[in-house]
């Protein structure tokens, strides 16, 4: 009886818990069909030692991590943050100023990066706070419908991203590379994922969980 009950306990996985933090890349229920948002792709898939939790919320910046990680509990294992993109279009009225050389543009957005890789380093500090095994993502850059400069200028805020990520040893989902088709992005909302970049963003998410070891503090990317 002894030995049944050891093979039965040893039988027993752990699952690990990921819970997804951020904005309506995870988000993105309300623009798409019912079922086909990016949380009902994850749970579509074969995951027999792991499971997601939906904490992103659509519209989300980055100081709005802070509430997210409030419910991050000690039955997680793992945090997914996908932020950045809304602030980003913060800046959109900058962006279209009228400069008088290259040079006065560059300033401006020196001054664009210092400021968004100072919010993106004190929403790092709350997440890593948590204590859990993170990952972080990228901002895409095909949307349609948006002026190429705005998507150029999105690199600036994917820049920031990799730093902070390679300096803490953190994999990142490169979802410029998962999203680079006009069907990977939503007909109600061409900032969205559709039905089709959400299935290519659960399946990347899929990759990093079950080949990662996040023991190895070094950085991997993922696509």
């Amino acid at each position: 009886m002894q030995n049944m009950a050891f093979e039965k306990k040893a039988e027993i996985k752990t699952v690990n818990r990921v819970a997804l933090l951020g904005d309506s890349i995870f988000d993105n229920e309300q623009y798409v069909l019912p079922g086909e948002a990016v949380i009902d792709q994850i749970n579509l898939l074969d995951r027999a030692s792991w499971n997601a939790e939906l904490l992103a919320v659509d519209g989300a910046v980055l100081k709005d991590v802070s509430t997210q990680c409030q419910k991050v509990d000690e039955k997680i294992n793992h945090v997914i943050v996908s932020i950045g993109g809304n602030n980003a279009l913060g800046y959109i009225s900058i962006f279209e100023e009228t400069v008088s050389s290259v040079y006065e543009g560059m300033q401006y957005l020196s001054e664009i990066k210092y400021e968004f890789q100072k919010s993106y380093q004190e929403m790092l500090a709350e997440v890593v706070s948590l204590d859990k095994k993170v990952a972080l993502c990228t901002i895409y850059n095909t949307c349609p419908g948006v002026e190429v400069p705005l998507l150029t200028a999105l690199s600036v805020f994917n820049d920031v991203i990799f730093y902070e990520a390679f300096k803490l040893g953190f994999p990142v989902l490169d979802f410029r590379h998962t999203c680079n088709s006009p069907s990977d992005y939503s007909s109600i909302s061409p900032i969205e994922p559709s039905e089709t970049g959400g299935l290519k963003i659960a399946k990347v998410i899929k990759n990093l969980m079950e080949k990662r070891d996040f023991s190895i503090c070094k950085s991997v990317i993922y696509h």
